[in-house]
Parts: structure tokens; C-alpha cells; sequence
């Protein structure tokens, strides 16, 4: 009987019409003692799922029971949920799924270790790079110290401004590996504090506004790196070419963020602008971001506009 069909009626008969027998009944599985046997009939509203036997028996007026008891075999099909093959199907489900939740639990560590190497890598370049430079300039300081003293200082001054900008490199790159900077909120201030430093050591001007739709934003370790990259090299690079009114607007047009940083070009080096603009490091980093650079000038200002596409495990 299938599971969901269980109401059972059974009509019963001694085959005597001339005598009168009792009939007893018990179904094996579910009833713990004989029942007598009323209107002929036996009904059992539902049967849980399972084997069950039904037996009857017979007994004449001088309480003499009969010899043999009938039999019936009852089967109840489970509910699919319930039979050994769904438990074996959900239990190998199961551990499928472990499986595949500790796959992609390994694939995303493997990722991030592999994203904290392409980062170190990068720092030991700039590292090796600068510590070069610094090497080539203090041999030349040091023989230019007796004859050409101030061309000395020269390159006394371009040590020391190389060595800051090593250190502010492994900085940011010490600030990126760190999850606890995946929030929007934490990039923003970062950002706030280096354009501060920019603002007192070129004395400028650089006004930031920020929409609250940006806040709910998050990066991964790379996308946060190359990200920063762009929006410090843009200003940085602006204002070193002679800006000295900056106005930078972050927002989110889903599914972009937008950086917009307009300036005044009253006294920037046009040239020297555009040969910045077009370095193949920042084609690369903004290629690696998926997003897109747009350069507008006016009378008087020039417009940057940078959209990044956000992917989602992003946002």
C-alpha cells in the first residue's frame, strides 16, 4: 500500500450460515492483543509505514477455538524521504557539499596567499629599485663631496626623498594585506590622511566629498591596492604638475565607482600631464581594476573621471 493510501477495510466471513462463530483479530506490528470482530468488518483508519501481519481466528458458542488462524501480509511503502536510498543520496548530498565548501574555502585562501605574494613581490621590486638608486646616488654624492659640494647636496636631497617615498611604498603596502582595512570607511580615511600630507607639503588646496552610498563598499586585498594606487597616483600626479585647486568627488553609480577630480589649469604643465597620462603603469592598474579613465579639459579646469566596475563579491 502506498503511504499516503492507508485506510484499510476488511470484510469478513466464517463461510457457516447455520452456526454463529466469534471472530478475533490481531494485527501483528501495531495491536498488542486479540479484538473482537464487530459488524464482520475490521478498519483501521492509517497505517504508519512498515510489515505487519494480520492474523483471524474463530470461536463457536462453547468457547472452542478454531485450530488455525488466517493470515494476512500487510506492506506500507515508506514516503521517498524515508526509504534507505534517499538517506543515502542526502547523506552523500551532504558530504558533497562539505566537500565543495571546503574546496572553495581552500581555493579562497590559496587566493589571498597568492595575493599577499603578488603584493610582497611587488614591494620587493620597488624595495630593490629604490635601495639601487639610493646606492648609485650616494657614491656619486660621495665623490662629488670635494669638488662639487652643492651638486653633492643634489643628491644628498634625492636620497632623502627617495628613502620617503620607500617608506610611504612599504607603508601603503603594509596598510593593503591587512583585512582589517577591507571597509570602505577605512580606504576613505586613509586616502584623507594622504591628501593631508599632500596639502602641507606642496600647499594646495584639495577639497573631498564622499557620497554615503560608497560606505557599504568592500575590497578585496588586490582590488583595495590598485584602487588606492590609482586614486593617490591621480592626485599626486596632478598636483606635482602644477595644480593648486583640487576638487575630488567618490561616488557609486551601481554597479561603478566613479572618482572625479577636477582641477584648475591655470598653472599645470599641459605637457608633462598628458606624458603621465598615458604611462603604461597606470593603463596596466586600471586595466586590473576593469575600469575605465576619461580626461576632459576646458577653458580653464581639467576633468579626470574614473569608473571602476564593481564585481559583486565586491560590493
Amino acid at each position: 500500500m502506498p503511504y499516503n493510501k492507508t485506510f484499510l477495510n476488511i470484510e469478513l466471513s466464517t463461510l457457516s450460515f447455520r452456526d454463529h462463530y466469534y471472530m478475533y483479530y490481531m494485527l501483528e506490528g501495531l495491536d498488542k492483543t486479540w479484538k473482537r470482530v464487530y459488524n464482520n468488518e475490521i478498519t483501521y483508519q492509517y497505517l504508519p509505514p512498515g510489515d505487519y501481519t494480520l492474523k483471524l481466528k474463530a470461536q463457536n458458542g462453547d468457547a472452542v477455538e478454531s485450530k488455525k488462524t488466517s493470515t494476512l501480509q500487510i506492506h506500507v511503502d515508506p514516503p521517498f524521504w524515508k526509504t534507505w536510498w534517499f538517506r543515502i543520496a542526502l547523506v552523500s548530498l551532504i558530504v558533497a557539499l562539505l566537500a565543495w565548501f571546503d574546496q572553495q574555502r581552500m581555493k579562497r585562501k590559496e587566493a589571498i596567499l597568492k595575493m599577499r605574494s603578488n603584493i610582497a613581490d611587488g614591494l620587493h621590486r620597488e624595495i630593490n629599485a629604490a635601495l639601487g638608486n639610493i646606492t648609485i646616488l650616494s657614491e656619486m654624492a660621495k665623490i662629488k663631496a670635494d669638488s662639487e659640494p652643492e651638486k653633492s647636496k643634489e643628491f644628498i636631497e634625492q636620497i632623502h626623498t627617495k628613502s620617503n617615498n620607500m617608506s610611504a611604498a612599504m607603508d601603503d603596502i603594509l596598510w593593503s594585506i591587512d583585512p582589517n582595512n577591507d571597509s570602505m570607511e577605512n580606504f576613505i580615511l586613509r586616502y584623507r590622511e594622504y591628501i593631508d600630507a599632500l596639502m602641507n607639503q606642496y600647499n594646495v588646496q584639495v577639497d573631498l566629498l564622499v557620497d554615503k552610498k560608497v560606505s557599504n563598499l568592500r575590497f578585496n586585498m588586490k582590488m583595495r591596492n590598485d584602487i588606492f594606487w590609482l586614486f593617490k597616483s591621480g592626485i599626486r600626479n596632478v598636483i606635482k604638475t602644477g595644480a593648486r585647486n583640487c576638487r575630488i568627488h567618490i561616488t557609486y553609480d551601481k554597479p561603478n565607482l566613479i572618482y572625479t577630480l577636477e582641477f584648475e589649469t591655470a598653472e599645470v604643465d599641459l605637457d608633462q600631464l598628458k606624458n603621465l597620462r598615458l604611462r603604461k603603469e597606470l593603463s596596466d592598474r586600471i586595466e586590473d581594476v576593469n575600469g575605465k579613465l576619461e580626461y576632459k579639459e576646458y577653458e580653464r579646469k581639467g576633468l579626470f573621471v574614473l569608473g571602476i566596475a564593481m564585481k559583486k563579491s565586491t560590493v
